[in-house]
């Protein structure tokens, strides 16, 4: 704790900035919208201090420089009080659970390729076109570069 003290003291005086640390959740999701792992950690200025392991539900120090005792200590503080270790857990099912209602309303799936004989050709709802693109009386240039706009 004595290297935090010093960050501390030496933060504080004027001119020095500051710091902060939050919990972080983070939820990288596969193309099919499954979530593929959940990690929790506490970032102190953007850097990894302490990080959850959901298979033992333990806090663990995860930064190896000059921080690594005082993230050994937070650990095991976090690991003597069960509240933490329930909101590591909680914020796992709820990233789980928020996943699945964002991906249905934000993901794009809405183009189809069919590789026929007569050539590649995209098909959108009904309108079809050619991959290297076509005239549309309408709106101009279309090719395969604009696809997203429709």
């Amino acid at each position: 704790m004595q290297v935090l003290w010093l960050l501390l003291a030496g933060l504080s005086c004027h001119g020095a900035g500051g710091f902060m640390m939050h919990l972080v959740t983070e939820c990288p999701v596969a193309a099919n919208g499954s979530v593929l792992a959940v990690d929790v950690y506490l970032a102190f200025n953007k850097n990894r201090l302490v990080c959850y392991d959901p298979k033992s539900h333990l806090f663990y120090g995860c930064d190896s420089g000059l921080l690594q005792n005082v993230a050994f200590g937070i650990a095991s503080t976090l690991n003597m009080n069960r509240t933490f270790i329930h909101l590591a857990a909680s914020k796992q099912q709820g990233c789980q659970d928020q996943i699945q209602g964002l991906w249905a309303q934000t993901a794009l799936r809405r183009r189809a390729w069919d590789h026929g004989a007569a050539g590649t050709r995209r098909r959108d709802a009904g309108v079809e076109g050619s991959m290297r693109g076509q005239r549309d009386r309408t709106s101009g240039w279309k090719g395969p570069w604009m696809g997203l706009g429709g």
